[in-house]
């Protein structure tokens, strides 16, 4: 009995398996690995409060960066706020990958310290 016939390329996207005599199947597992979809974490930006928050938020920050990669070192017109208190535009392109806000900003009484 001739043994299966097996083909695998590693620069396809998807691996291609190519069967002559499935009565002697073996599984085969290949060490190439995948690209995580999810940006890394520790690349958004950080926020501990419940009351800061941002815009675009972090959530949405997250998706932006999975379809445009890099978009973080770029975000247009970020915004950092607290509610009851106020917020800041940061004008033009801000590059907010691992930026812990409430270590650079915080919002006081009739005070921001940046």
């Amino acid at each position: 009995m001739a043994n299966p016939a097996l083909l695998w390329s590693p620069k396809e996207s998807a691996e291609k398996l190519q069967v002559n005599d499935l009565s002697n199947i073996a599984v085969v597992s290949s060490n190439q690995q995948r690209v995580s979809e999810e940006p890394e974490t520790s690349e958004l930006p950080k926020l501990q409060s419940f009351d800061y928050y941002t815009e675009p938020s972090v959530e949405e920050l997250a998706a932006k960066e999975r379809a445009d990669p890099g978009y973080l070192s770029r975000v247009k017109d970020f915004v950092v706020g607290r509610r009851g208190y106020g917020r800041i535009k940061f004008n033009g392109e801000t590059d907010v990958r691992q930026l812990d806000i409430e270590s650079v900003l915080k919002f006081n009484h009739r005070e921001v310290i940046v």
